[in-house]
């Protein structure tokens, strides 16, 4: 009788077929809760990085604490958590809490920017993206947004100029996709058009969804978009608009329109460049020191996202579902197209991925299934929704 070997060490090296045809030998299509590795296959529980955790900290964050104590509900992909400043922040599409050293959660109430003592509330469903500079930071998600000012306590929230993104890039602020109906607030018109009259083009034209706008070096004017008239505050002869003009001659904040990315949903940094990812394309932006500082185009892909949370990677290197399902892997000498695009039908969207950088791994997940890549995919057993590093420890929110 002829003896036949089935070849099975294949099978515990690999993941899922980036094409999506069932090889039994090679591919095993239904493998939850594991990590592939060189090595072989290895166990993976999102509830032993939670148990791993100081202060109760694991106990807070898992699904029944979130939700029977704050009122949270843990679906992709909120409650999202991020490192913002010195704070460790949670937050839902409307709510912002942060979590304290004896592993409790503590909501901040949000001041409206304009009328500093009401307590107001933040707008949308998307992502919060942010960028922090000193002791100040700006949260964004294309209708709200969320920001402290130095030296205060308090986190005012703005509701009339919905920005999509935002990032911290060689000391700028950058922000992109900015609302074209914000131009009809009064006090927005007054700072664009008769400012513009009296000292020239304040940006290279309109502010659109497709535009991106940098602050100058170290961010003094960041708040200028909100509160036009501290432009122009405690200074003597207003009438000649001095630090105005003084602001404009130093020449290192500016605009951009970049009409064939569509609409920019998010600005990560990518080793020295910051990558802009729209509806229609995505973008390559440099820095140039000289004449002047300013961001340049330097390469335009046709690939494309539709929500601001199919992305995520530091500054080594991104991962992305695209428009059409496929994962592509963005580093610094260029896209990767990984295939698996039957794994992530449009249909079961959006996908929310997260990036673990101390195994450079991420998590993709959909309301229905989650899976993990690390050069090869493998399916979860849990749906993740968030994921950041606390103090060395692995934490992750997951159902």
């Amino acid at each position: 009788m002829k003896e036949f070997i089935i070849p099975l060490k294949d099978a515990f090296t690999k993941g899922l077929n980036p094409e999506g045809k069932i090889d039994a030998a090679s591919n095993p299509e239904q493998i939850y809760g594991v990590r592939v590795t060189k090595s072989g296959i290895k166990l993976f529980n999102f509830q032993s990085l939670l148990d791993a955790l100081p202060n109760d900290i694991g106990e807070t964050l898992t699904f029944t604490a979130l939700y029977t104590d704050h009122a949270i509900s843990v679906n992709p992909p909120f409650p999202q958590m991020l490192s913002v400043g010195t704070l460790t922040a949670l937050l839902t599409p409307t709510r912002f809490f942060y979590l304290t050293s004896t592993g409790g959660l503590n909501e901040q109430n949000l001041y409206d920017a304009y009328n500093t003592s009401d307590v107001a509330e933040a707008l949308g469903n998307n992502i919060w993206q942010y960028a922090v500079i000193g002791d100040t930071y700006i949260l964004t998600n294309g209708k709200s947004c969320i920001f402290k000012r130095p030296s205060s306590l308090k986190h005012y929230v703005e509701n009339t100029i919905p920005i999509n993104a935002c990032a911290y890039y060689k000391g700028h602020i950058v922000r992109a996709g900015f609302s074209i109906t914000s131009y009809e607030n009064d006090e927005w018109g007054w700072y664009r058009f008769e400012e513009r009259q009296r000292v020239g083009s304040l940006y290279q034209s309109y502010l659109t969804r497709s535009s991106i706008m940098w602050t100058s070096v170290n961010a003094r004017d960041l708040f200028w978009l909100y509160y036009p008239e501290e432009a122009f505050e405690d200074y003597e002869g207003l009438e000649d608009y001095d630090i105005y003009r003084d602001w404009l001659s130093r020449n290192d904040s500016g605009s951009m329109t970049l009409s064939s990315l569509g609409e920019i949903l998010v600005l990560k940094q990518l080793g020295e460049n910051l990558i802009a990812y729209g509806t229609k394309g995505t973008a390559v932006l440099g820095y140039q020191v000289s004449p002047f500082p300013s961001l340049t185009v330097e390469k335009v892909f046709d690939f494309r996202i539709a929500y601001p949370q199919s992305v995520a990677g530091d500054v080594s290197g991104h991962l992305l579902v695209s428009t059409t399902g496929e994962l592509i892997y963005l580093s610094v000498e260029g896209p990767k197209y990984l295939g698996y695009g039957s794994y992530f039908p449009t249909s079961s969207g959006p996908y929310t991925v997260l990036h673990n950088a101390d195994k450079q791994e991420f998590y993709i997940s959909c309301a229905t299934s989650s899976f993990l890549y690390n050069g090869e995919l493998v399916n979860l057993q849990y749906i993740a929704t968030s994921y950041i590093n606390l103090d060395g420890y692995p934490l992750i929110i997951y159902r």
